[in-house]
């Protein structure tokens, strides 16, 4: 992962960071226990966990409003679209 931002020119210190909107990801990548709904989940579909485990990513929390990905994956009404739309763009006004 490191190496994949530092060809692209996105050289950083410390760990990356990866914002999730959904609570029970982000317990799943830092609890490394098993819970009873994901016990049929093998170990190999745990990349994420082990990359936080080994400190190279952090997974903080942002809400779903602020959350620039939904502009991609969901329908948003006119002024939302336009707002997302805006922060993606970094246009100011």
């Amino acid at each position: 992962m490191d190496s994949f931002l530092k060809e692209l020119g996105y050289g950083h210190d410390g760990p990356a960071t990866l914002k999730v909107d959904n609570q029970g990801a982000i317990d799943l990548a830092y609890n490394p226990e098993h819970h009873q709904k994901t016990k049929h989940i093998e170990r190999r579909h745990f990349y994420i966990r082990e990359v936080v485990e080994s400190g190279k990513l952090v997974v903080p929390f942002v809400a779903s409003a602020d959350n620039l990905a939904d502009f991609f994956t969901k329908a948003l009404d006119g002024p939302k679209f336009f707002e997302m739309r805006d922060r993606i763009m970094n246009v100011r006004e």
